[in-house]
């Protein structure tokens, strides 16, 4: 795999996850104009947003443990340690926190999607492909999914399987669409 390809994952993976923060402080600040907060909800929020926001991974990480501690089966808190230690470079550390994520919630799409770039970037092929396609059974509507599967398809020569995502994509994100199309001309020239 070249470097630009690995570098555009870790990058497109960074997006994912912000765009994932966005989408739940906006459900945490509705639901604070309901109903008071939980300490875990707090934490979360504030881990996400020490992750990208202030870039400070390991204050991060002391939120995300927090919600652990009170609610041990917070799916997303394991999805936040899985990313920060992805972002990291510690592969076999998001892996771990990224099957707990699952282990909490079976259909916890970002963590497969995680596990999915976890396993593309050690080179296991394979079940990358297994975990985007997982990725897109728990939620159809996930275009950092289609998009990462369209890159995997790029990056190993299968540019009709990357074109298809591209199409799937022009439905769902028109941004991601053209950057799927942008690495699929790089790839295949």
């Amino acid at each position: 795999m070249n470097k630009s390809v690995f570098s555009l994952i870790c990058i497109s993976l960074g997006l994912s996850v912000f765009c994932l923060l966005g989408g739940y402080c906006a459900e945490l600040r509705a639901e604070e104009s309901v109903a008071p907060a939980s300490e875990a909800q707090y934490a979360l929020s504030a881990g996400f947003k020490n992750m990208f926001e202030e870039h400070n991974p390991q204050a991060a990480v002391k939120e995300f443990e927090k919600v652990i501690s009170l609610e041990p089966g917070n799916s997303q808190a394991y999805f936040g340690l899985g990313s920060v230690y992805f972002v990291q470079g510690d592969t076999a550390k998001a892996e771990k926190y990224f099957n707990k994520a699952i282990l909490a919630d079976f259909e916890n799409a970002s963590a497969y999607e995680g596990l999915g770039n976890c396993y593309f970037r050690s080179g296991d092929y394979k079940k990358a492909r297994e975990y985007y396609e997982k990725a897109i059974v728990m939620d159809k509507e996930r275009p950092w999914a289609y998009f990462h599967l369209g890159k995997f398809y790029s990056s190993t020569g299968n540019k009709e399987g990357a074109l298809e995502q591209a199409r799937i994509l022009a439905g769902l994100d028109k941004d991601l669409e053209g950057k799927l199309r942008e690495q699929i001309a790089a790839d295949n020239p």
